[in-house]
């Protein structure tokens, strides 16, 4: 028994009528061919719904930390005001104007001359 390499071969006439011989693929076998092709198409087409989501989902998580990466480094961006506030508030509260500057230098005669502390004062008494 011999299988022929095509069986859709318009010359192969097995299982057909003999009043459809001249006509090529009977209207059955067009209906597979037909079948097979939408199931092919319908599995591409899955694969494809599959990777896109599958790109949302990475692309969502890229975001989310991207996200978590600016909401910490706005954090940290807040610690740091917190603190220079606090550094400015001591340093008013302490007697000195926020605007002087805790030092001097004098680059003419090179002398650096640092604010007096109170225990300085009281050393040198």
């Amino acid at each position: 028994m011999s299988y022929p390499l095509f069986p859709f071969d318009p010359g192969n006439n097995i299982g057909s009528n003999s009043s459809n011989s001249g006509s090529g693929l009977s209207s059955s076998r067009l209906a597979v061919v037909a079948a097979v092709l939408t199931t092919i198409a319908d599995a591409i087409g899955t694969v494809a719904a599959v990777r896109a989501v599958e790109e949302e989902i990475q692309s969502n998580i890229e975001d989310q930390q991207r996200q978590d990466e600016q909401n910490r480094m706005l954090q940290e961006l807040q610690n740091q005001i917190g603190e220079l506030q606090k550094q400015i508030e001591s340093s008013t509260q302490s007697g000195q104007s926020a605007s002087t500057p805790s030092y001097s230098i004098t680059i003419e005669s090179l002398n650096i001359t640092l604010p007096s502390s109170e225990a300085n004062n009281d050393k040198n008494t």
